[in-house]
């Protein structure tokens, strides 16, 4: 990752895949013929992505390492969970109900303007943003 190049091509690749994600999820929904009050079959269909996209880090990195990637500790099994808990399913949760409510492009600009909530609240955390930006506003 030292070519600025390839960093650049990757994060486009990257970019083009998240902004991808809104649009595949509303065609899974016509194709598996998922309705937007069936709550349970929106989460089977978020969780089947999930896993699968999990077994493709797994076996990709598996790969690129030359040997089977797993937690190093028998802890790292609690704490991936508590992760995998709050940030996925938590937050996809309401990911994917909501967009079952809403066309595709009207969910990828809320979620595209997502960001400036973090400005916005990043000025409250005391300290957060000092050795960063000193000409932050007040």
């Amino acid at each position: 990752m030292k070519k600025t190049w390839v960093v650049c091509l990757l994060a486009m690749v990257c970019c083009a895949l998240w902004g991808s994600a809104f649009p595949c999820i509303k065609v899974g929904y016509r194709l598996f013929q998922i309705d937007s009050a069936d709550t349970a079959a929106q989460i089977l269909f978020a969780g089947c992505r999930f896993t699968i996209a999990g077994l493709m880090v797994i076996l990709f990195g598996s790969l690129l390492q030359g040997q089977l990637l797993k937690p190093a500790e028998r802890g790292d099994f609690s704490r991936i969970g508590k992760i995998c808990l709050l940030q996925t399913v938590i937050q996809y949760f309401f990911f994917y109900v909501g967009l079952a409510h809403t066309t595709g492009v009207k969910g990828s600009i809320v979620e595209a303007s997502n960001w400036t909530k973090w400005v916005w609240l990043s000025k409250d955390v005391p300290g957060s943003l000092k050795p960063m930006c000193p000409l932050r506003p007040t």
